[in-house]
């Protein structure tokens, strides 16, 4: 089910495909979820969200699957309420991003960077427009002139401002654009406000199942917003629960930190913030220098949860360095 939906919104094949053949029991709840918080094009997540409009309405999860004998709660009426406002304000979110393309008014880019040497992004101004055409083509020739690739970190945001009933500019979204695509349309916090949106744009955590076990190296591509990372998967625990899954990496001085990855409670933090389960794939080939120590966590692990969570306990509100954390395979061994 949603086979060609998953295949197009996760660049990960191993995540996609475990979900597609039915990975802890094809954990895809919520597939608007999935969706809309997916870095595709804004069109496609509109096309996709009205082919899923019918099983999320009758989200038969929540309406008839909900306790043993079919009964309905209180709790499951609220979750199926909660479920369809979301959907529509993903709906209202994406059309109304749409149709501010072919108004005129105020559209304002601005350039994003990853910034290496500070671990953050920089923004930059860059002109004014009288129509969104006007903005994209300006973006096109931009990207074309500095020769930017996919693989840079670098990115665009098109702000979106026309006037009101009483003739004053109001913002009415945001556009981030990832190679010359439109990914997210975020609504202004005041318009959506005002109107009645039930939208929160800095909600794109996803929570599915995925086909890791402790020990294994992943890589998660988290372009343009910041370069890609490996990290170690030192537990699964309930693969359902959103703050399971531990990952270690390792921040810009070197030191490591361990957390959940769906949260995304990694070293490298982004914004905007993209799901790394869109992205994360197992790691087999060459490690630098300074990331030898993922191979020698990997092998003192060998998909041992037990062994993943002595290291979890051991990283636990404390960072490590390179140093300590040889100190600490050395100490286990001795055991």
């Amino acid at each position: 089910m949603y086979s060609d939906i998953l295949d197009k919104v996760f660049s990960s094949k191993e995540v996609g495909e475990y979900l597609i053949n039915g990975g802890l029991e094809n954990s895809v709840d919520y597939i608007e979820e999935l969706i809309f918080c997916s870095p595709i094009s804004i069109k496609d997540k509109l096309e996709m969200l009205m082919q899923v409009e019918d099983d999320v309405r009758k989200d038969e999860e929540n309406l008839t699957h909900s306790s043993e004998d079919g009964t309905i709660t209180e709790h499951d009426r609220w979750r199926h309420r909660y479920r369809i406002e979301r959907y529509d304000g993903f709906l209202s979110a994406l059309k109304l991003a749409l149709e501010q393309q072919v108004k005129e008014g105020v559209f304002v880019v601005e350039s994003g960077d990853y910034d290496s040497d500070v671990c953050d992004i920089d923004t930059s101004f860059e002109s004014i427009f009288a129509t969104y055409d006007e903005a994209i083509d300006w973006i096109h020739q931009d990207i074309t002139i500095d020769e930017y690739t996919p693989d840079d970190t670098h990115w665009y945001e098109v702000s979106a401002w026309t006037k009101n009933d009483v003739g004053k500019y109001e913002q009415i979204c945001s556009y981030i654009i990832i190679n010359g695509e439109v990914c997210f349309a975020w609504i202004a916090d005041e318009y959506a406000r005002k109107n009645n949106i039930q939208y929160y744009h800095s909600e794109y955590e996803i929570n599915v199942g995925v086909p890791f076990v402790a020990g294994d190296i992943i890589e998660v591509n988290a372009v343009p917003f910041c370069p890609k990372y490996k990290a170690l998967v030192t537990s699964i625990g309930d693969n359902r629960d959103c703050c399971c899954i531990q990952v270690m990496t390792c921040d810009a001085s070197g030191v490591w930190k361990n957390g959940a990855l769906k949260h995304n409670f990694v070293a490298t933090h982004t914004y905007p913030f993209i799901s790394p389960l869109y992205t994360a794939s197992r790691y087999c080939g060459e490690l630098e220098p300074d990331e030898i120590i993922l191979k020698q966590l990997q092998s003192y692990i060998n998909g041992s949860e037990e062994r993943g969570d002595k290291l979890n306990d051991y990283l636990f509100c404390k960072d490590r360095t390179t140093a300590e954390l040889k100190e600490f395979i050395k100490e286990q061994e001795d055991v």
